[in-house]
């Protein structure tokens, strides 16, 4: 006699074969998910970093003459970053180096830092 279909141990094989399938699948999707709010707030943070960079350049932030340094908070997407700034000489004296850090407020450790440059004291 003929059979048409499939077996019970055919059927739950296959079962199981979709079940690993889609279990992964699952979990990929959660780490993406993951990813894409990291680099959301890392975007921001650039922005905030670009931010500080131009007012440093225009002379707009109120910056410690001694230590050459300042500090912040702004909102960018719907959250509050805080940044801190140096400046530091370079062997030219005609240009000097800004280093930003920026960072969730009320979080540990840096989301981003970045160095930009200026024109220094010896401007002409």
């Amino acid at each position: 006699m003929k059979q048409n279909g499939f077996t019970l141990v055919e059927v739950l094989v296959a079962l199981v074969i979709l079940t690993v399938a889609f279990s992964a699948l699952v979990v990929s999707i959660g780490e993406n998910a993951r990813n894409i709010g990291f680099m959301e707030k890392k975007t921001a943070a650039s922005w905030v970093a670009s931010n500080v960079f131009a007012r440093a350049q225009l002379g707009l932030l109120n910056l410690n003459q001694q230590t050459k340094q300042s500090s912040g908070e702004e909102a960018m997407l719907g959250e509050a970053y805080q940044w801190s700034l140096s400046i530091t000489s370079t062997e030219n004296t005609f240009v000097n180096e800004l280093n930003v850090e920026v960072k969730s407020s009320g979080k540990v450790g840096a989301l981003l830092n970045q160095v930009g440059f200026m024109r220094g004291e010896n401007e002409s």
